[in-house]
């Protein structure tokens, strides 16, 4: 029978799989098919394995625009690949959104987004069957709470691992794959698979162990002289193969598979080991080493994380163990993964250079709610430990913590679960927060967050859970931000900031600490997305109404003339504004607009290069890109060199100098919406903020290579330079101030 899949990016499938790895291709290129496709089938069956390969040559990258996409109704490329064992719902729903380019989001937020994308995506849950049931938000309401809700939309799909195929929770219709179907496994081909494992002389029948690949692999290593019960006289098969292999093995290699079989998890064979050692202290250390080895070769030698694959065998190490009374308390296991935490000098926990089983797992090893509490109460395991299990174990009422962690983790666990990559940048998201809600956390965790590129000098939230779709307002909320610019003449100081609040009052906000200390100037009633402060003490407001608004200031004709295509009466012959920024003290003001054109003005000619012809305010419209402008900046930087730096919905960042043409090259491109734009002169010279939709902000010097990267923990549409290096940065639920390090960009 030729079942030979196409030849693409995909590994072969072994085991004879080839009709279910067409199965699952043509359900995604039927544009017609059911938009959910369950694989589902017994422990074992190859379920999360036949994802994998069908998403390792079908994976896109996770894009937060909505430009450019393709059309149409089937998806034909993973776009989201959210494996589901274990997790409570909000690390499921942050982990899905940051792989569709949106940031962490709650339930609505992210149904909110994928509405407005409207591209086609395929999302793929492996082990859908064994999410979380405990707390109050478990995972098996990723169903009915999120992915129902998301298949109301024409252009979404989903793929899910499931055990029983008639209970899914899913009301749409469904396509079935059932790896329990001999019809999904190709007979000949898994009969010259299974042969291949044995040598060419197999004890057990394949007919016995077809379909299933992995007790093909266990009945291949039994030899004539270990033989097992036949099925006519023992009826489960799965059950009468794994006794014999496990009788097979020599008693040290037992005792190490007993280790592991309580792992919640695969362990790395280096932890394996060390457990091993740690639970049997009568043995040597090269016994220990020696048993956990001769167990992994029986296992899987050439991988590198391990586990028991079949529930059945499970049980029989298990059932052993506890018959030999050895190690099988929680209250053991719990204690020796402890102890495999290294110490310092000073005997505190130095979760650091834990080993990763023991930070991902250890809460699920916790014996009761006192343990949980004694490592939520380390702020080196707050640092270090999976933040997906610790959401789920604070949100058990039982575990008691200080009265402010949870105010304090909730807006920066799903930041820290995008799995930052160093122990600074970890601890500086964390201290942010309890820079509001805990200050003694942000003493403890300062330490380490001074040693990040970034340091979160002052911030203030609005603390709302990404959990479920509520949350409470703190005390010291100023307000949501809607623009954000730098003080100027008009302001006491330099280092203020002007802040936009959502019906338009301009707040004059230190920039040392956030403090607000008064009034810009009296504005409209209406909401601002953008404030440009004018030489003359003015200020151009961007209403979130398109509407451009001088407020302030001297009445100046050539100001008016200025605003006057951007506010005309009739549509056709209105520009449509997206965007301000201006240079003060350069006198200039840009204005970006829907079809991607930068409009700079300058209200002296020396503002602008000598080409500059006609009567001030000079002026000069520039194509920067092929999408609505988002951001744009101005700058007359010490060389006398005028530059703009526009930011586009294609996810671009564009230079312009003004002396010529626009660079043919982004500065840099993202799969994701820049969303601000900020750009001020330096002691080391101009540095450009962005702050991108999957809430990443950077900061780098325009055309040179480094580049420091903040992760907020709240949204963030407004930035604001200073040039003693503040970043300020607002959005609907807060505000922050971080100190970035300037040598970094030099």
């Amino acid at each position: 029978m030729n079942n030979a899949l196409p030849a693409d990016d995909r590994p072969p499938l072994e085991a004879g799989r080839a009709p279910a790895g067409w199965a699952l291709l043509e359900w995604a290129a039927d544009t017609d098919a059911e938009r959910v496709c369950l694989v589902g089938g017994s422990a074992g069956m190859g379920k999360s394995h036949l994802i994998a390969w069908f998403a390792c040559g079908a994976t896109g990258h996770a894009a937060g625009h909505t430009s450019g996409h393709a059309t149409g109704h089937a998806a034909d490329q993973v776009n989201a690949l959210v494996p589901a064992a274990g997790a409570s719902l909000a690390p499921l729903v942050w982990e899905l959104s940051f792989q569709l380019g949106y940031g962490p989001a709650s339930v609505s937020d992210l149904i909110i987004h994928v509405t407005a994308d409207k591209r086609p995506l395929l999302i793929a849950i492996p082990d859908l069957h064994q999410v979380s049931t405990r707390g109050r938000w478990p995972g098996s309401l990723l169903v009915t709470e999120v992915l129902e809700p998301l298949l109301a939309l024409p252009w979404v799909r989903v793929i899910a691992e499931v055990r029983d195929l008639t209970s899914s929770g899913f009301d749409f219709p469904v396509r079935t794959i059932d790896l329990d179907d001999p019809a999904m496994t190709d007979e000949e081909e898994y009969a010259a698979w299974y042969t291949r494992l044995t040598g060419g002389s197999p004890t057990v029948p394949a007919a016995e162990v077809f379909p299933h690949p992995v007790l093909g692999r266990l009945a291949a290593g039994l030899t004539s002289d270990q033989g097992i019960a036949r099925p006519d006289t023992r009826p489960d098969t799965r059950t009468s193969i794994c006794a014999a292999w496990w009788s097979r093995l020599e008693p040290a290699a037992r005792s190490a598979l007993r280790t592991l079989a309580w792992a919640r998890g695969e362990m790395g064979i280096a932890t394996w080991r060390l457990l091993h050692a740690g639970l049997h202290p009568s043995d040597s250390e090269a016994a220990a080493r020696a048993a956990v080895d001769a167990a992994a070769a029986q296992l899987a030698p050439q991988v590198q994380e391990f586990k028991l694959p079949l529930p059945q065998l499970i049980q029989i190490a298990r059932r052993e163990s506890e018959a030999i009374d050895e190690h099988s308390t929680p209250q053991v296991l719990f204690a020796s993964l402890l102890d495999l935490v290294p110490k310092s000098t000073r005997g505190q926990l130095d979760w650091e250079h834990a080993p990763r089983y023991v930070l991902d797992h250890i809460i699920g090893h916790a014996p009761d709610a006192r343990s949980l509490s004694h490592l939520m109460s380390d702020p080196g395991f707050l640092i270090h430990g999976s933040p997906a299990a610790i959401t789920q174990a604070l949100d058990d009422p039982k575990v008691k913590t200080p009265p402010t962690l949870r105010s304090t983790w909730y807006p920066a666990a799903p930041i820290l679960d995008r799995g930052l990559p160093d122990a600074e940048k970890r601890a500086s998201v964390l201290h942010a927060v309890a820079l509001s809600s805990a200050p003694r956390l942000a003493e403890l965790l300062a330490p380490m967050a001074e040693k990040a590129s970034a340091v979160a000098r002052w911030s203030f939230l609005r603390h709302t859970s990404l959990i479920p779709n509520n949350g409470g307002t703190d005390a010291h909320w100023p307000g949501a931000i809607g623009a954000l610019s730098p003080g100027t003449s008009s302001t006491p100081h330099p280092t203020q900031v002007i802040a936009a609040d959502p019906i338009g009052q301009l707040h004059i906000i230190n920039a040392a600490d956030g403090t607000i200390s008064g009034r810009a100037v009296n504005t409209p009633a209406n909401g601002a997305t953008g404030i440009s402060p004018l030489a003359d003490g003015g200020i151009v407001v961007l209403g979130d109404d398109g509407v451009l608004h001088l407020v302030g200031g001297a009445e100046q004709p050539q100001t008016a003339d200025i605003l006057a295509p951007f506010n005309a009466v009739d549509p056709a012959d209105r520009v449509n504004a997206t965007c301000v920024g201006s240079d003060p003290q350069a006198g200039l003001l840009v204005v970006g607009d829907m079809t991607g054109n930068a409009h700079l003005f300058a209200f002296s000619q020396s503002a602008l290069d000598r080409s500059a012809l006609g009567q001030a305010p000079f002026s000069r419209v520039e194509r920067l890109a092929d999408a609505p402008l988002t951001g744009v900046c101005c700058l007359r930087v010490g060389n006398g060199v005028t530059m703009v730096v526009a930011a586009a919905t294609d996810g671009t960042i564009r230079l312009w100098d003004c002396d010529r043409a626009p660079l043919p090259r982004p500065l840099t491109r993202r799969e994701s919406v820049p969303k601000a734009l900020a750009l001020t002169e330096t002691a080391t010279g101009p540095v450009m903020a962005v702050a991108w939709a999957d809430r990443v902000v950077h900061l780098l010097r325009p055309g040179l290579g480094n580049r420091i990267t903040i992760y907020p923990h709240h949204d963030v549409s407004a930035l604001a330079l200073t040039r003693d290096g503040m970043l300020i940065a607002a959005g609907n639920e807060g505000i922050t101030g971080w100190q970035y390090d300037q040598r970094i960009l030099r």
